[in-house]
């Protein structure tokens, strides 16, 4: 019999107030769309194109939105999930779909100008009310947020007369997408105050917990077929009619959170490592993305994509075989994974690193740096002992950094403990 997620996590995750229509908040996003887009307009030139400009390679660092129409089809919403939250504030999840007929254009120097007619964004998201509060407006904050990294395809005008197209596209895509990560996918958050009185502390939502991902074995793993890319290095040896037996890693993501990579394993089809890495848990509808590649000296090269949600293969038992795909195509590749559910707890003990006397005497300690850009214009010591020794491990003070500034922040230390 396979193994089963504990009962009082079995609930937690299958917690749901049911799916619903979202007619009323598309037709309030619909009369809202005009403003909408004028808000839009002002966060891709304030926010979106300052980040582009130190994100994008090579020329395309140059280019400037130079016209900005959403076009009038506005953002639509579905299947709303209304559930209360563990801090008592009350959390809606609703997929999204923009089939967008806009008018964006690009320019800068060395590059043409680019235009792009229709933008395709799927994705759910997740909208937080917290605080909750006694007065009017009765809401303290809404906090809204992509639970996973959104689906984007953008149709550029005159594309088939633009050199290095597919580069382009690719590259403009994929920094967008890491604008909107460091933005608005779990964990990170677009937080807007309704009530001005409302403590960032207070609308601060915690982390569920710690997810364990342990990759298995693959199997089924094979190099890309005839007519495929491949590195340099591939094609050397095809020519040679050497056999290629790829040097497989994996990349596993979680969210927004930072990439984990394993070990390669040399010259295996059906590689095994056995690696585990800790991640952060925001929401049981995360996904778990594992990216097979084969290690080259040129340039790597795809092998299989494969994924789950947290949720998904924790009800099965905390162990998946995932379907890998290439391409969007279904392959033979299979990789299994496991994962293991871990609460947070305010409990030194608990700490998955023992702390030693070593530790306590010489802790590395925090440091908070107050930025102007990339700039450091401040900063202040934390000692590890002042956070352990806090009520609760919770340390929340104004920090001195120097030059009469000060940061408000909190610092909280918590062990782990597996979900029974």
């Amino acid at each position: 019999m396979a193994n089963q997620a504990p009962a009082s996590l079995v609930d937690h995750l299958t917690a749901s107030g049911g799916a619903e229509p979202a007619g009323f908040l598309n037709d309030i996003v619909k009369n809202l769309w005009p403003n909408i887009c004028v808000a839009g307009s002002n966060i891709i030139k304030d926010t979106v194109e300052p980040i582009l400009a130190t994100t994008l390679p090579g020329p395309l660092a140059n280019l400037r939105f130079v016209k900005i129409d959403f076009g009038h089809i506005p953002i639509g919403f579905s299947n709303v999930d209304v559930h209360k939250t563990s801090a008592g504030g009350i959390k809606l999840d609703m997929d999204m779909n923009w089939e967008g007929v806009c008018d964006f254009e690009l320019d800068g120097k060395m590059v043409p100008k680019i235009g792009v007619e229709r933008v395709h964004m799927k994705g759910r998201i997740s909208v937080l009310l917290c605080p909750l509060v006694n007065v009017v407006p009765l809401i303290g904050a809404v906090q809204i947020a992509f639970l996973n990294t959104p689906t984007l395809k953008l149709d550029f005008t005159d594309a088939a007369n633009i050199a290095d197209f597919s580069v382009i596209d690719s590259t403009v895509r994929k920094t967008i997408l890491g604008v909107i990560d460091s933005m608005a996918v779990l964990p990170n958050r677009f937080l807007v105050k309704l009530d001005p009185n409302t403590d960032y502390f207070k609308a601060f939502q915690p982390h569920y917990g710690v997810v364990r991902v342990t990759i298995g074995k693959a199997t089924g793993i094979d190099v890309p077929k005839h007519g495929e890319k491949k590195s340099g290095l591939k094609k050397l040896m095809a020519k040679v009619k050497l056999e290629d037996v790829p040097d497989c890693y994996v990349k596993v993501k979680v969210g927004a959170e930072g990439e984990w990579k394993t070990s390669t394993v040399d010259n295996n089809r059906e590689p095994e490592w056995n690696e585990s890495h800790d991640f952060l848990v925001t929401d049981f509808e995360q996904d778990i993305t594992a990216d097979i590649q084969d290690e080259d000296m040129v340039g790597d090269d795809d092998m299989g994509l494969g994924s789950t949600t947290i949720k998904e293969i924790l009800l099965k038992g905390g162990t998946q075989e995932l379907v890998l795909t290439h391409k969007g195509q279904e392959t033979s590749g299979r990789l299994v994974i496991h994962a293991k559910f871990f609460h947070l707890v305010n409990d030194a003990q608990a700490f998955t690193i023992p702390i030693t006397t070593d530790m306590l005497a010489n802790p590395a300690g925090f440091q908070l740096s107050l930025l102007n850009k990339t700039a450091e214009v401040g900063s202040a010591q934390v000692a590890f002992s002042d956070v352990l020794t806090a009520e609760g491990m919770v340390l929340q003070d104004n920090f001195n950094v120097g030059n009469g500034s000060s940061i408000r922040a909190q610092i909280s230390l918590h062990g782990v403990t597996e979900a029974q």
